[in-house]
């Protein structure tokens, strides 16, 4: 295909967040939506989604029985491996194939919406009048590398963000993720949480996800940390005895980062006339890790920014400031979840955790 020379606006990144920007974006005008990967892509992630993301979701179509795996609905459960103790709760996730649930996200965009796989974002500059956007291409004709001007971009391209590191903010410390999937039967409807410090100082938590005849079992591993590899392999050695998987099962390994948010500071609305959304600008729960709600909202709200004050056609300020202004409830949820971090993820706060009534426990799983 070819490339116009001007969009109103392009995303970049094909995850929740993007879709959502591209959705309430293309009220102004033409959208380019890039994806570096090829599509559907897969993104390491478990595939749950939360009661915010349920409640969003329903409010702009059904989500369909395909994408749903078995079992259907997930109970979050905290695990004390070392001290041996569960503490199940009532909250309740969706379990879902992430691959399909991108793709069908993807079905909601309207037909001016252009969408380009396997296109990578180079770089950009702006002006007062617009945003000048190298692309870096194997789906289009011509050179491999393209300049498309538009009037606003949106960054949704995940924790490690290039559309960021182009703008003059803050960037973002990173927890390193590895998860696996592996045969296991039998399991137990809970997405569990595994804190054990037989691991290791720098294991964050490990999780466990039954999905379709599959074992997910994952790590998640402090900024900095070395030989992750290692510890996680560690780790599922340790956890098999309780969860059955064999010992030469693994069908598939993934690595990702996720963002630590370690203030409100962290949370950038973006520059001029680039916005931000999702994990590109910091919009995640620092207690929980759950990005998809966050990811949903936020490009939705990126979207609306540009449809409803991008026809001003003055220097984009009044873009940026309305989508700054409508992030205040986000960042404040997140500023309330910064709270309990430091005590959630202390050994004392995990110990609490394992000794606290399950009434507690299941209180403060809903506050995270």
């Amino acid at each position: 295909m070819e490339l116009k020379s001007h969009y109103g606006t392009i995303v970049v990144g094909a995850g929740p967040a993007g879709v959502l920007a591209s959705v309430y974006a293309s009220a102004y005008g033409d959208v380019l939506l890039v994806e570096s990967m090829s599509l559907p892509r897969e993104k390491s992630c478990g595939g749950m989604l939360n009661e915010y993301s349920q409640a969003f979701l329903n409010s702009v179509s059904k989500l369909p029985a395909e994408l749903v795996c078995e079992p259907e609905w997930i109970n979050f459960r905290y695990f004390n491996w070392d001290m041996q103790v569960k503490k199940p709760t009532k909250l309740r996730f969706m379990n879902v194939d992430r691959v399909k649930f991108d793709d069908w996200l993807m079905s909601m965009l309207p037909s001016n919406v252009t969408v380009l796989g396997q296109t990578r974002f180079c770089g950009c500059t702006q002006d007062e009048q617009g945003v000048d956007v190298t692309l870096k291409s194997s789906a289009v004709a011509g050179a491999q590398e393209h300049s498309v001007r538009c009037d606003f971009l949106v960054g949704a391209d995940g924790p490690r963000s290039s559309v960021r590191r182009c703008l003059p903010v803050s960037q973002l410390s990173l927890y390193k993720t590895l998860q696996e999937f592996v045969p296991a039967s039998g399991m137990e409807p809970y997405f569990d949480c595994l804190y054990s410090r037989k691991i290791g100082d720098n294991y964050g938590y490990g999780y466990t996800i039954p999905k379709d005849g599959m074992c997910i079992i994952g790590s998640v591993f402090f900024p900095g940390s070395k030989n992750c590899l290692e510890a996680h392999e560690k780790a599922v050695d340790e956890f098999r005895s309780y969860y059955g998987y064999g010992s030469q099962q693994l069908r598939r390994r993934e690595a990702w980062t996720a963002v630590k948010v370690n203030s409100t500071k962290d949370i950038v609305g973006g520059h001029g006339r680039v916005l931000l959304a999702g994990e590109a600008g910091g919009i995640m729960s620092p207690s929980s890790g759950e990005g998809i709600s966050f990811a949903m909202n936020s490009g939705k709200l990126a979207g609306l920014a540009i449809a409803t004050q991008g026809k001003h056609r003055g220097d984009g300020t009044e873009v940026l400031e309305a989508y700054r202004a409508s992030l205040k409830p986000i960042k404040g949820n997140i500023r309330r979840r910064l709270l309990y971090f430091p005590l959630l993820n202390s050994h004392f706060g995990k110990v609490l955790g394992s000794v606290a009534p399950n009434f507690v426990v299941d209180k403060v799983a809903h506050q995270i």
